[in-house]
């Protein structure tokens, strides 16, 4: 994960936390997320929904933790439904 550019900050439950080095790289991931559900939604008679909060910015980084801003809008839209 570190050589593309992004990793894992911490999990939350049933949710993930990552940061990436770049917007693009966090969209294409967010993307990929959608359509591995998209083919498991397929195949499946569960459905499964996922929400992705992408947010762009500096934050506080804080004992392998973020923080700031830039952190708390990105779970905010994530809420948001």
């Amino acid at each position: 994960m570190k050589d593309k550019g992004w990793h894992v900050v911490k999990h939350t439950g049933d949710g993930i936390m990552a940061s990436f080095a770049d917007a693009a790289a966090s969209v294409q991931c967010a993307r990929a997320i959608q359509q591995a559900f998209e083919a498991f939604d397929l195949a499946s008679k569960e459905k499964l929904q996922v929400r992705i909060g992408v947010d762009v910015g500096e934050p506080i980084v804080d004992s392998n933790d973020l923080f700031g801003a830039t952190s708390s809008t990105g779970c905010s839209f994530v809420s948001v439904g």
